[in-house]
C-alpha cells in the first residue's frame, strides 16, 4: 500500500550534447499528479583580441552567454507553458 499522505517526487536531470539541460518532475498532490519538464539551452561566445609588443599590452575581450528555458507543466488535460530567454553581455577594454 502507498502512502499518499505526501507528495511523491522524481527528479531526472539529463545533459545531452549541444549545452541542453532537461530535468523532469512527476509530482502525485491531492488533485492529481502534476508533470513538470524544464528544458533549457546555453550559448556561449568569446571573443578576444591582444596586441603586446614591446611598449603596449591591450586587451579586448567580448563575451556572450544566452539562457533560453522551456517549461511545461501538465495537470491533467490542461498544459501550460512558458519560455524564457536571458542574455549576459560582458565586454572588457583592457589597455
Amino acid at each position: 500500500m502507498q502512502d499518499t499522505s505526501r507528495p511523491l517526487v522524481q527528479r531526472f536531470i539529463g545533459c545531452p550534447p549541444r549545452g541542453v539541460l532537461a530535468a523532469f518532475s512527476p509530482a502525485n498532490k491531492q488533485n492529481g499528479r502534476i508533470d513538470t519538464q524544464v528544458r533549457q539551452s546555453v550559448n556561449f561566445s568569446n571573443v578576444q583580441n591582444f596586441t603586446i609588443n614591446a611598449t603596449t599590452y591591450d586587451q579586448d575581450i567580448t563575451q556572450g552567454t544566452q539562457v533560453q528555458s522551456l517549461t511545461t507543466t501538465r495537470q491533467g488535460p490542461v498544459l501550460y507553458e512558458t519560455l524564457e530567454s536571458f542574455r549576459y553581455p560582458l565586454t572588457m577594454i583592457s589597455t
